[in-house]
């Protein structure tokens, strides 16, 4: 290959449900083969910048600082951070991780940037990405992630979320030194309203009489005779015969507070002060109070009137969370937008303690990213089968679509005669030219 050069990227389609989100008011960026495409949503000028490194693993961006960031698919990855327009080369973070990353994240103010390893480490790496320096790193216990995120509006703690894991950490900083402290909510079980920490005030710290001895009450981890990872992970409280919630997404809320959406349909909603974790939805609740209802009205049917089109209506909407329909959340002050495995798009209103949908979309397939713009005005919605969609809150019930690719598995090499263009199409639907 020295000897006749090296091939050039002019053109790519693609598109395999990987996150779609927007580095700038405009533009909507996502991962296509080994590169990085701009669409540019009102134009639809489009733009692919390939890799220097080996493969695309996980990437994010900085809407508010225009910039990108993608780890490699190979052994001891590196992490490129490349700024838009003109994908100049920042920085190149390495040193984090041996065999891959699961999720990466920008701090919105300070020039930090977060990741996740997968499997063999599962840590949490804190970087200066101006300066490709690694800050301080801290063990998850072994437990994946599969979404890290900063809080908005303070840079000190930002939340990781994983199939078995909800954790806020706290960014202390003195001088040129930097920790990682943790803050590990007890999921709750999907039986179960609402899970609260130990609280360290309900443990006495003086004899309750003069004279009387100090009441020592260790911790059920310390009696187990556990250390490390072990007392960290340990669960006095497991039942095998209850299941747990698993997370999938999360997002911030205004007041510093956690929105987590789960496997289940569960929605939860966790106090960042007071470690409390809230069962704000529950399905499971709702089936039974479905069914109590379905029976009341067959045994009224002959005496109660048949509701109209507009009641059915506003009671489907207020029923229709269910399992796999709270993968993605993203936050705007009309409301929580959720998407998951129906394709259905919905805004749900859970300001005032019971959750409802106030507005919903179908896509036709499933939804599996989303992302406002920085104004808030356009939300880019994903799909595993090679859509873009942007959908406009001030005409709700209505998207446009930004791109429609096939997704299909297959693969094609074809000369484009005359000349010596090429086009190479590969696995997933990737096409390059």
């Amino acid at each position: 290959m020295d000897n006749i050069g090296t091939l050039e990227l002019t053109w790519a389609q693609g598109y395999g449900g990987s996150d779609a989100l927007f580095i700038n008011r405009n533009t909507v960026c996502h991962v296509c083969s080994n590169g990085i495409k701009f669409i540019d949503v009102t134009t639809h000028r489009e733009s692919v910048h390939p890799s220097p490194g080996q493969g695309i693993g996980v990437f994010t961006v900085s809407g508010s600082m225009h910039l990108v960031a993608f780890s490699e698919m190979c052994l001891n990855p590196r992490i490129f951070v490349f700024s838009y327009p003109g994908f100049t080369q920042k920085a190149i973070c390495q040193g984090g991780t041996k065999l891959e990353y699961s999720a990466l994240a920008f701090s919105h103010t300070h020039p930090y940037l977060a990741t996740c390893s997968a499997i063999p480490d599962f840590t949490l790496t804190l970087w200066n990405w101006e300066t490709g320096s690694l800050l301080c790193s801290k063990s998850m216990w072994g437990l994946p992630a599969s979404n890290v995120s900063f809080n908005p509006t303070d840079w000190h703690k930002l939340c990781v979320v994983g199939p078995k894991q909800l954790t806020v950490w706290t960014i202390e900083q003195a001088d040129k030194l930097y920790s990682l402290v943790p803050s590990k909510a007890r999921l709750p079980y999907c039986d179960e309203a609402e899970t609260r920490p130990k609280r360290v005030d309900d443990v006495p710290d003086r004899p309750p009489t003069e004279g009387g001895l100090f009441k020592i009450d260790p911790d059920k981890s310390a009696i187990a005779g556990l250390v490390g990872e072990e007392a960290e992970t340990f669960d006095a409280n497991f039942d095998e015969n209850r299941r747990k919630v698993t997370p999938t997404s999360m997002c911030w809320t205004t007041t510093g507070d956690v929105y987590c959406g789960c496997e289940g349909g569960q929605l939860l909603k966790y106090n960042t002060e007071t470690q409390v974790v809230t069962m704000m939805y529950n399905p499971d609740e709702r089936k039974g109070s479905v069914a109590s209802r379905a029976q009341s009205a067959e045994a009224l049917s002959r005496m109660a009137p048949v509701p109209d089109e507009e009641e059915t209506k506003s009671a489907s909407k207020s029923l229709s969370i269910k399992e796999g329909t709270l993968n993605c959340l993203a936050l705007h002050r009309e409301g929580l937008f959720a998407g998951g495995e129906d394709g259905i798009l919905r805004c749900l209103d859970v300001a005032h303690g019971v959750v409802q949908v106030l507005d919903s979309w179908s896509s036709g397939a499933a939804i599996s990213s989303l992302c406002w713009s920085p104004s808030y005005s356009k939300l880019a919605i994903g799909s595993p089968k090679g859509c873009i969609h942007l959908y406009d809150h001030s005409n709700p019930g209505t998207a446009d679509t930004l791109i429609d690719t096939h997704n299909g598995i297959f693969i094609a090499v074809a000369m484009l005669a005359p000349g010596t263009q090429h086009c190479v199409v590969r696995s997933y639907g990737y096409g390059c030219g």
